[in-house]
Parts: structure tokens; C-alpha cells; sequence
């Protein structure tokens, strides 16, 4: 799947994304985190779906929280599917925080009963705090538009 998308982008003439793209499958994990800060600088909404098959396949928690991270400051709401995914799966806690932000950053209020019922099953205390303030934050975006 990655390796299409890296095609996909990489047919644009856009050798730096390739470059990039190819730190991200075959680099050490230095490069891979290094990637994923770049691809989010490039903001071609082309680079979402590598940033999402980071976070759903990344063995550094790192890269997937900053992949988390990226989507959110880009608002991919592609990504929101797995968002979800992260912040009730991921083993990590740092992901499944940056998870639950990004989702507020992206999302509607329709999404409030998935975040809450995710907090319900949730044990640490800073994913849930990372869940509430999402909520909020969707809540008054809604109000306010």
C-alpha cells in the first residue's frame, strides 16, 4: 500500500517528496522521524497517506506520535478513521494522547460519543484529560460556528 502511495506522489515531479518518502520506507529510524517532520513542512494534502501508514505501522512510538501530531496540524480528516484506531489501540500512551488531540484538532462534535466512549476505556489519566479537553474543544468550536 505504501509503496503506491509513494508512486502516486512521486509521479509529480516532486523529487524532494520522493527523497523524503524514501527516508520514510527504507531509512533507520532517525530518518524516519526526520521524514515525517519534512513531509509535514511540504503541506501537499499528497503526503497524508503515508503519514497515515506511519501511524498504523511504525514500530517507533516517536514517528507515530509525531505522525499523530502532523495530521492534526493539518487537519487530514482522512486520518480521522485511524485516529481512532491509535487512541484505543496503540500500546503507547504519548500516541494515544497526540491521537485524541489531533482528533479534536480535526474533527466535528458528532465524533463526541466515540471520544467518550474511548475515554470510558481508558486507564491512563493523561489520555483521558487529552480525550476531555478534545471534547471541549469540539463542543465550542460547534458553538461558535
Amino acid at each position: 500500500m505504501l509503496k503506491k502511495v509513494v508512486k502516486l506522489i512521486t509521479e509529480k515531479k516532486r523529487p524532494e517528496i520522493k527523497e523524503i518518502v524514501d527516508d520514510l520506507l527504507k531509512g533507520n529510524i532517525y530518518d524516519r522521524r526526520e521524514a515525517v517532520k519534512k513531509l509535514e513542512k511540504i503541506g501537499d494534502r499528497r503526503v497524508i497517506a503515508p503519514i497515515i501508514q506511519v501511524l498504523k505501522e511504525e514500530e517507533d512510538f516517536w514517528t507515530r506520535w509525531r505522525a499523530a501530531e502532523v495530521l492534526g496540524k493539518i487537519k487530514a480528516e482522512k486520518a480521522l478513521p485511524q485516529l481512532l484506531l491509535s487512541l484505543t489501540t496503540d500500546p503507547n500512551e504519548i500516541v494515544r494522547v497526540y491521537a485524541a488531540w489531533a482528533i479534536g484538532q480535526i474533527a466535528d462534535e458528532q465524533i463526541v460519543p466515540e471520544l467518550k466512549k474511548a475515554s470510558q476505556k481508558e486507564k491512563s489519566t493523561k489520555v483521558i484529560a487529552e480525550i476531555k479537553k478534545a471534547v471541549l474543544f469540539l463542543q465550542r468550536k460547534t458553538k461558535e460556528e
